[in-house]
């Protein structure tokens, strides 16, 4: 693939779009439009101009995986949070470093998979099961507000996109919408939103909400009914496990 569709992609990546086909189509126009529109365009067939849907794939995949960390970052972080720790003993921090993870798409282009059929959307998703970077934080006064007002009603919001490294951030809510903790995520697969809600759980063992709302997600739905068992009602934006 030629350099500048690789750095065009990273681009694209940077503006969150995930999707293959967008992707492919966004590319095109680049090669006509930008890099040949004073010559002829190469065909269709040329790869390094025209990748196929597996090279898109893997190239969308290595520009989101470097957008999420940076071991040095991390090195800081790590720094930061034994700093922190000792600066206040009485607030709570978990830090697991990054997990890599290798995802090889063994698909072919001769089976069909490269056609000009856009009408189904693929979007390239990391996601890292159970293992990978994990932050979870609660201050002495947070965990004063959890425990008070916490066992009638906790909420979890997400937030997605505010920091360049695009790593899911999820705020632990109660009454007067009062953070009472956080966490940042390598992925929000429900088993990592599960570990972090445990670590919380574990530094609050008095407490068990008799409602918890959630996003429209069903990595929360899944988190939450796993580690706080339920009836689960649904309302039109959002759901709660009462």
């Amino acid at each position: 693939m030629d350099p500048r569709l690789r750095a065009q992609i990273k681009e694209l990546v940077d503006e969150g779009v995930r999707g293959v086909n967008e992707t492919r189509r966004h590319l095109r126009h680049y090669v006509s439009k930008v890099l040949f529109k004073e010559g002829p365009v190469p065909p269709r067939s040329n790869r390094r101009f025209f990748p196929s849907k597996v090279d898109l794939r893997n190239c969308i995949y290595e520009s989101v995986v470097k957008n999420r960390w940076s071991k040095m970052d991390q090195e800081n972080l790590e720094k930061k949070t034994e700093e922190w720790k000792r600066e206040s003993p009485e607030d709570f921090i978990t830090f697991h470093p990054y997990a890599q993870v290798q995802v090889d798409f063994q698909q072919s282009c001769d089976n069909g998979d490269d056609d000009d059929n856009d009408s189904e959307e693929e979007v390239v998703e990391v996601d890292s099961g159970k293992k990978g970077l994990l932050f979870v934080h609660q201050t002495k006064w947070q965990r004063k507000l959890l425990n008070r007002y916490g066992n009638e009603l906790s909420l979890l919001d997400a937030t997605y996109r505010t920091t360049k490294y695009a790593l899911p951030l999820f705020f632990l809510v109660n009454v007067d919408y009062q953070v009472v903790g956080s966490f940042v995520l390598q992925s929000e697969a429900s088993t990592n939103i599960e570990k972090a809600l445990k670590v919380i759980a574990d530094w609050n063992p008095d407490w068990s909400p008799k409602s918890f709302l959630v996003d429209y997600s069903e990595s929360e739905i899944g988190a939450v009914e796993q580690l706080f068992p339920g009836k689960l009602q649904e309302s039109k934006n959002q759901k709660s496990v009462i």
